[in-house]
């Protein structure tokens, strides 16, 4: 059986490419706006040491999660676009894969955790977060289908969808009183609603079942294992230090990191959804039109960079107000929360490098330089966790990930051997500079008021450095209206 669905003409692929591409950007701001909400209830009702204990199990469980990725959703959305390929055959071999290496890798873990000193609530919390890690892994590997058929909109459907049905069952957790695994037990209730619907979607597009192919297995590892790699490198310098963090101290000061690390978290998602966007205009233009490659790369990072800038600038003023608002016990992560910023905006640069890496055919040479970070980082932080606790960690992660960015572009830039234009950086950094200024000058009026008249103030100056790019804007959004 070779592929199930029929070739589309250029009108019609046309349209499907901005159907998919405009239900990712709704869905994914959705599901985004959805977990931040979750994340709020939570954290007001698990208080810090409970948030502490909640972030120490969902650190734990993210490395198992990341070794059993093996690339393979790389794979099959790389694959399924291969002319002939017996579509059954691959899905059901590559779901099979991901299911057995999750099942014996994730049922490690509860075994793993009794090695460590920490109190039964965490290892009992793992043992249960296990389960809800085996269903989100194995509904992962199902987006290459979706996006291979053009219909990730069905998937970004189901993912909201989860997170809308964690939500209601995460309020009736904490109407009844739960504790850190009831509350635990909400993510692996929600996380198998998701499965069970994406699957139910994934069948009608293919009706695959599980299959034994140990040849193809073999083939699959030999051409996922440089990615693969490079995911557990990263994994391990960007949860290792709550991990090392919670060795060292309470989980209060666990659940003061993490908390502004959640935020953290959810602002990164922006940029890898519009640099995803963006990466398949660059590959375009890699191989047909140098000139175009190079504007696009230009205008992206121009872009990026002004939407961190007041990130980077209002966090400085608000922070505390921030965290205070997720809850009153949360004001200590303020000063954590004005660290970790300054990463966030590495990152949002580092996510245009790292796709563009892929774009180049340099993924291979970021290994070292993931596995060189992995190292370094654990380190890094053993040394500076002991003695400054969530400060060092925090200043770690930043250091970390502005050298991961850093690298990122001169490999890039080494490889398409063009420069970037950095006057439009100097007028990005003026202009953060004024909305700074304009903020302490305000700084006694209420956060949201201050905070309002400095992105006015900031996007003013942008306009008037001419630094928004519509076309691209266009280029990149406007097709995605369906």
């Amino acid at each position: 059986m070779t592929n199930d669905h029929s070739p589309q003409g250029p009108t019609s692929l046309t349209r499907s490419v901005a159907h998919n591409t405009f239900y990712q950007v709704i869905g994914r701001s959705a599901s985004i706006l959805l977990a931040l909400v979750v994340f709020v209830l939570v954290a007001r009702h698990l208080g810090v040491e409970g948030y502490g204990y909640f972030t120490t199990i969902t650190a734990f469980l993210q490395f198992f999660g990341v070794v059993v990725d093996l690339g393979l959703y790389i794979y099959l959305a790389k694959t399924l676009g291969e002319p002939g390929i017996d579509e059954r055959r691959i899905v059901g071999n590559v779901f099979t894969l991901r299911l057995v290496s999750a099942m014996v890798l994730l049922g490690a873990a509860p075994l793993l955790i009794l090695a460590f000193p920490y109190p039964a609530v965490v290892k009992l919390g793992v043992a249960a977060m296990s389960i809800s890690s085996l269903f989100v892994t194995i509904t992962q590997v199902l987006a290459g289908l979706f996006q291979k058929t053009l219909r990730a909109g069905q998937f970004i459907l189901g993912e909201v969808v989860g997170r809308v049905l964690m939500l209601g069952v995460t309020i009736a957790a904490i109407r009844l009183g739960a504790g850190v695994n009831g509350i635990v037990w909400t993510v692996v209730i929600s996380s198998a609603a998701t499965f069970l619907i994406t699957l139910m979607m994934a069948r009608r597009l293919t009706r695959f079942r599980l299959e034994f192919d140990w040849p193809l297995w073999r083939a699959i590892l030999r051409t996922t294992w440089p990615i693969a790699l490079s995911i557990l490198f990263n994994i391990v310098y960007f949860k290792a230090d709550t991990i090392i963090l919670s060795l060292y101290y309470p989980a209060t000061d666990v659940g003061i990191y993490g908390a502004p690390y959640r935020v953290f978290e959810a602002l990164i998602s922006i940029p890898a959804l519009f640099a995803g966007l963006l990466t398949p205009l660059l590959a375009a233009a890699f191989v047909t039109d140098y000139a175009r490659f190079n504007r696009i790369l230009q205008r992206g990072f121009e872009m990026l960079l002004a939407a961190a800038v007041p990130l980077v600038v209002g966090t400085q003023f608000v922070a505390r107000d921030v965290m205070q608002l997720v809850a009153p016990g949360f004001a200590a992560s303020a000063p954590v929360l004005r660290i970790l910023v300054f990463g966030t905006a590495a990152i949002f640069l580092g996510y245009l490098f790292s796709n563009t890496v892929v774009v180049v055919n340099r993924q291979r040479t970021m290994v070292w330089v993931y596995a060189t970070m992995a190292v370094s980082s654990v380190i890094l932080y053993w040394l500076t966790i002991p003695r400054f606790s969530y400060f060092g960690a925090a200043s770690v992660t930043v250091l970390v990930e502005s050298v991961v960015a850093a690298a990122g572009a001169v490999v890039v830039l080494r490889t398409s051997r063009i420069r970037l234009a950095f006057g439009p950086t100097a007028r990005i950094m003026a202009a953060g500079l004024l909305m700074a200024g304009m903020m302490w000058l305000v700084r006694s009026l209420p956060w949201y008021v201050n905070g309002s008249i400095g992105v006015a103030i900031y996007g003013l100056a942008l306009l008037f450095f001419r630094i928004i790019d519509r076309p691209l804007l266009k280029e990149v959004f406007g097709r995605s209206r369906p």
